[in-house]
Order: C-alpha cells, then sequence, then structure tokens
C-alpha cells in the first residue's frame, strides 16, 4: 500500500487548545482551524517531549474532528491553553522515507533494491546484541547506522543513529539543484544553505564546502522545535571535529549556543528562537586569511552525537552517508 504524506503549512502557526479534552476524545477545539492543512492530516499537542500526535480526519471553523488519538506519544488528558500546530513530526520523517523507498522499488521491477533493504534488515538483526544496551540513549530508528563494539565503543554498522534536523549537511555528496560549483553574493548557496553576514563566496571543492569569512547557515525547517536536550556537531577538513550539547529550557525565549571546532577557525552555533521565532543553524569562518572546509555537520535531539566516530588510530570517520534521495526529496519540500 502506498504510504499517505500529509502537507505541511507555512510556518507552522500555533493554535490552542479552547477546551479541556480526555484521553478518548475525538473533536479537539481549536482557537483558529486555519492553522491546520485540510484533512487528513498530522498535528502536535503539547510543547515539550510529553506531546501527542493526533491524526484528524475532518476540520470545522471550530474544531478538529475524527482524530485518531496517541499516533505518538499517549493519548492523554488536556487542558484548555496547550498549544496544538500542524509541526513536523518523527511519523512525517518515516512516511518519507518508506515513500522515497516506495518510488525506488516501483522503479526497480527486478526487485534489487528490495533484496538490499532486507540484507540491511538481516544485518541488522545480527548486530542486536552488540548495541542493545546502547539504544536507550538514541533516539534513532532500526536499521540507521551507529553501532556498538563489546567496550562500548561507537563503530559504523547498521544500528542506532538520529535524525538529523538539518537537511542535506553531508558536503561529501550534497544536493545542488543549481549546479554552481562558487556562490557569492550572499544568499542561497546549495540547497537548504545561504550565505549571511560577510556575505562569504561559498564553494563545493574535493568533498566539502569551503567558505571564506563570515557566516553559512541553514534556516530549519522545524519552527515549533520542542524545548530539551540538543547536540550539534561538525566535522571539518584536517580532521578536525568538534561536538556541543546544550539544553533549551521550557518557555525559554530566544538564545545562542555556540561552539568553537579545535584547530580550525571555524564555530559552529544554534540560534534559537531567531529572527519570528524560527531556528537557525549556522558555521562562522573568523578568519580573513583561511578559508574554512567542512566536510559534514549534524543538529540531533539527545545529548550523544552520532555524526561521526573514532577508529582504532583516533581519527575522526563520518558514519554512512545520508540517503542522496532522500536529501534530494527534503530540498524539494523545504528549499526554494
Amino acid at each position: 500500500m502506498e504510504t499517505q504524506l500529509y502537507p505541511g503549512i507555512a510556518f507552522s502557526p500555533v493554535a490552542a487548545l479552547t477546551d479541556n479534552i480526555g484521553a478518548g476524545d475525538t473533536i479537539i477545539p481549536v482557537s483558529d482551524a486555519e492553522s491546520f492543512p485540510p484533512a487528513p492530516n498530522l498535528a502536535t499537542i503539547g510543547a515539550d517531549e510529553e506531546g501527542e500526535t493526533i491524526l484528524y480526519a475532518a476540520k470545522t471553523a471550530a474544531a478538529l474532528s475524527g482524530c485518531t488519538r496517541g499516533v505518538e506519544g499517549t493519548a492523554r488528558a488536556w487542558s484548555a491553553g496547550e498549544p496544538i500546530a500542524r509541526n513536523w513530526t518523527a511519523k512525517d520523517h518515516a512516511d518519507l522515507i518508506a515513500a522515497v523507498r516506495e518510488a525506488k522499488e516501483g522503479s526497480d521491477p527486478a526487485g534489487t533494491a528490495a533484496a538490499a533493504l532486507e540484507g540491511h534488515q538481516e544485518d541488522t538483526a545480527a548486530h542486536g546484541a552488540l548495541f542493545a544496551a546502547k539504544q536507550d540513549k538514541l533516539t534513532g530508528q532500526p536499521g540507521q547506522v551507529v553501532g556498538f563494539d563489546g567496550m562500548g565503543q561507537a563503530y559504523a554498522v547498521p544500528g542506532w543513529s538520529n535524525p538529523n534536523l538539518l537537511i542535506n549537511a553531508d558536503f561529501r555528496n550534497p544536493v545542488n539543484r543549481n549546479g554552481k560549483t562558487s556562490y557569492s553574493g550572499g544568499g542561497p548557496t546549495i540547497d537548504g544553505w545561504q550565505a549571511y553576514a560577510g556575505a562569504p563566496v561559498v564553494s563545493l571543492e574535493d568533498g566539502a564546502i569551503k567558505f571564506s569569512k563570515g557566516d553559512w547557515g541553514q534556516p530549519l525547517r522545524i519552527k515549533g522545535i520542542l524545548p530539551g536536550t540538543y547536540t550539534m556537531s561538525a566535522l571539518a577538513s584536517g580532521g578536525n571535529f568538534a561536538a556541543f550539547s546544550f539544553s533549551i529550557p521550557a518557555g525559554s525565549g530566544p538564545a545562542t549556543y555556540y561552539f568553537d571546532i579545535p584547530g580550525t577557525n571555524l564555530r559552529m552555533t544554534f540560534a534559537y528562537k531567531w529572527i519570528v521565532q524560527s531556528h537557525l543553524f549556522y558555521l562562522t569562518n573568523n578568519s580573513d586569511a583561511d578559508d574554512a572546509r567542512v566536510i559534514a555537520a549534524k543538529l540531533e535531539r539527545g545529548p550523544i552525537q552520532t555524526l561521526a566516530h573514532q577508529d582504532a588510530d583516533g581519527n575522526w570517520v563520518l558514519n554512512d552517508p545520508p540517503d542522496y534521495d532522500l536529501q534530494y526529496a527534503l530540498c524539494s519540500l523545504y528549499s526554494p
């Protein structure tokens, strides 16, 4: 059966519950039904990790109705005034992956893609006992790319990995629909990424992104990012790697979190509730003399980075690259 994809709505406007609801209620009164796309579609209630995703079958001027409760999270009672919005969800992410796989398999009647996926699943099962003790510390899905050896050290196998909140962030083979090898003058560059302060010159070079002094970053597609712990990480040329975890308290106002990448002139920054309550991840090259080269970056939920691992010699090695077709689909949805 073809996976159902539910459309989003620009800027994820937030409404509120106008009355108390119980865990079994299927009609959910909202302050502004225009904040939600046409039915059927998804909505999230709450503003933290205890939230609930619902699927609504219809909507009126004042309510979402025919609701399936607890699509993600647990169906529970909510009080009037709780925020509710059409935010990007883990279900959207999983469904998009499934749809891309279905499209691949539809163009592959010989079944090569299905056979590869089956083999990948078997490999995952074989490694299951090896990293089961670590699964509770990560928020990824089975079949992803970070495992752990008998000593608890991370290494690249089909295992557990957190989704990247950034899109098109593996610069060894980025989506670049404009087709240019160099961008100047500020504004959009490769898909999803823009030049900001200082208008750095941005180039694709030797499996990395090179940019001159200034800020280069990505406005996040997720407006309603929840409070909690996040980790940002980046691998620069020369094997220079950094990861930094930070916590966003519930009800937090605008804030910035940043960390310098050792051995470079680079700084990575996450700006929370940046302009008009959006969010921005960006990299800064602080040097007039040196162009910075970045190989990959990641922003993920939780206190553990899953972008890269160290090999036996202590060198930082990226985990398996993301699915290029999925990144292309995400860029098509979220980039100009």
